[in-house]
C-alpha cells in the first residue's frame, strides 16, 4: 500500500490540499489561502479567523449581505463587512435608490434621505409646493408641458428658450440650450 506523499501534487489520504512544489511553509508571509507544505490550508476567508490585512471579517456560520445596523459585526462570506445604507454604495437590491454616506444621507430637496430614499427633486412628475415648485411634468418640464425645468408655470408672453433633455442624477439636472 503506497501513503501519501505531501508535495507530490496529488491530493491523497488525509491530504486538504496538495499544490505540489507551490505548497508554502507555515510562518511565511504569503500563505494566505495558500495550501502548506504540511497540506493543509493556510489562512483563508472562511475559517473563522480574521486576516487583518485580507479580510475585514471572518464569520462562516452567519454570513450577511446586508445589515441594517451599520456598526454591526456582520459579514459577507467574501470576508468583507455586510452592505448597509450608509456606506456609499446603492445597493439598490435592498431596496437603495441612494447613498452618499451616512454623513451625507441628511435629506433636503434634491438629496438623499438617512434611509437610503430619494428626496423628491425637479422633475420627478411630482409638485412639492412646500419646495416652491408650481407645476412638475417629469421629463417633460420645459418641452411644452406648460411648466419650465425648474417647476415654475411659464409667464404669459416671456421668451422660452429650447432645451434638450439630458440624463443625469437628480443634483446635476442641467439643460442644454440650442
Amino acid at each position: 500500500m503506497c501513503a501519501p506523499v505531501c508535495g507530490d501534487g496529488i491530493r491523497a489520504g488525509d491530504e486538504i490540499c496538495d499544490a505540489g512544489t507551490e505548497n508554502v511553509a507555515p510562518g511565511y508571509a504569503n500563505t494566505y489561502g495558500a495550501c502548506r507544505t504540511t497540506c493543509t490550508l493556510g489562512p483563508r476567508c472562511g475559517d473563522g479567523v480574521v486576516a487583518p490585512a485580507h479580510e475585514a471579517c471572518d464569520d462562516p456560520l452567519h454570513a450577511t449581505y446586508y445589515t441594517q445596523n451599520p456598526t454591526s459585526s456582520d459579514c459577507k462570506p467574501t470576508c468583507e463587512k455586510a452592505s448597509y445604507c450608509g456606506d456609499g454604495v446603492i445597493d439598490s437590491d435592498w431596496g437603495e435608490q441612494c447613498d452618499n454616506t451616512t454623513a451625507e444621507n441628511v435629506g433636503g430637496y434634491g438629496g438623499c434621505n438617512p434611509d437610503c430614499t430619494l428626496v423628491t427633486y425637479w422633475g420627478d412628475g411630482i409638485v412639492q409646493k412646500s419646495d416652491g415648485e408650481e407645476c412638475d411634468a417629469g421629463p417633460l418640464n420645459g418641452h411644452g408641458a406648460n411648466c419650465t425645468l425648474s417647476c415654475k408655470i411659464p409667464q404669459v408672453g416671456a421668451s422660452r428658450p429650447r432645451f434638450s433633455c439630458v440624463t443625469a442624477a437628480p443634483n446635476s439636472l442641467k439643460p442644454q440650450y440650442h
